[in-house]
């Protein structure tokens, strides 16, 4: 996927490569993260897919809260926060993984 290779910054996207574009999300973007996340589901890439998840879910707060944006380093949340787009995305993309998981854990025993 060519944004990997344009916007990864650890384990996150960022928003953009223009760094001026929005100065309080320096860091990784939560929504262009689990955008991401979705894709590479849709890709065939679930177990990639969900190590970028266990990723997003380490740098959560301590409540399990996302914000808007994430600093890889310390998962500092950066912009609105709790962001409700976020937390709106991210169930059903962790569902979707889920399920590719399974299906692919299923096709292993099969064969």
């Amino acid at each position: 996927i060519l944004v990997e290779a344009e916007l990864r910054e650890g384990p996150l996207l960022r928003r953009s490569r223009n760094s001026h574009a929005s100065p309080d999300l320096e860091g990784g973007h939560v929504l262009s993260t689990l955008w991401w996340a979705a894709a590479l589901v849709q890709s065939g890439r679930a177990e990639e897919a969900r190590d970028v998840l266990d990723e997003l879910a380490r740098l959560s707060a301590p409540l399990g809260f996302l914000g808007e944006g994430l600093d890889p380093s310390s998962g500092a949340p950066a912009g609105n926060f709790p962001s409700t787009c976020a937390h709106a995305f991210a169930i059903p993309t962790l569902q979707a993984a889920s399920r590719a998981l399974e299906r692919a854990r299923r096709a292993r025993r099969a064969a």
